[in-house]
């Protein structure tokens, strides 16, 4: 029986390896891209929970929303198997998966940051980033925006004068 490109990939990810998928990006399209100033990352994600199909499903689903993300262009992603862990002596099932992927802007890296909460984040490439004075105000802003609606939340921000 022949598969076609689509199911092997599937099939690879059931497995836990390095998913493809149907939109990856070649190596040369990957450096002509970091050439035109998007960033090469890379993120690991993981999931901590008492049951180990929701830790498992649970993750799967954060990964495949953050492919299909319109700032991520997916490059690859490793998913490992769920793990049985003992944490202040309490059972417990841990799952990760890695992923490389290329943004466009830092803006968009640091607002991925902010809405998928992964456990690491590194910048692969380019060695060096700069960025227009619009685009860290923004990012400013969002930050401050964050932190005002986490401040919401606990009862406001304490102010000390000194």
């Amino acid at each position: 029986m022949q598969r076609s490109w689509k199911e092997f990939f599937k099939l690879i990810s059931i497995q836990g390896k390095i998913i493809l998928g149907d939109a990856m990006l070649s190596e040369k399209e990957v450096k002509e891209k970091v050439k035109k100033g998007y960033l090469k990352v890379y993120m690991a994600f993981e999931v901590v929970g008492t049951a180990r199909d929701v830790v498992e499903n649970a993750l799967k689903e954060h990964v495949e929303k953050f492919a299909k993300d319109e700032r991520v262009e997916m490059i690859s992603r490793k998913d490992f198997e769920v793990e049985e862990i003992e944490a202040r002596g309490r059972k417990l099932f841990s799952k990760f998966s890695e992923v490389e992927f290329l943004t466009r802007t830092f803006e968009n890296l640091v607002n991925l940051v902010l809405f998928y909460g992964p456990s690491a984040c590194e910048i692969l490439a380019p060695e060096r980033i700069e960025i227009e004075l619009g685009e860290a105000q923004s990012i400013l802003n969002t930050l401050g925006s964050l932190m005002h609606g986490l401040s919401e939340r606990i009862g406001g921000i304490v102010v000390r004068r000194e």
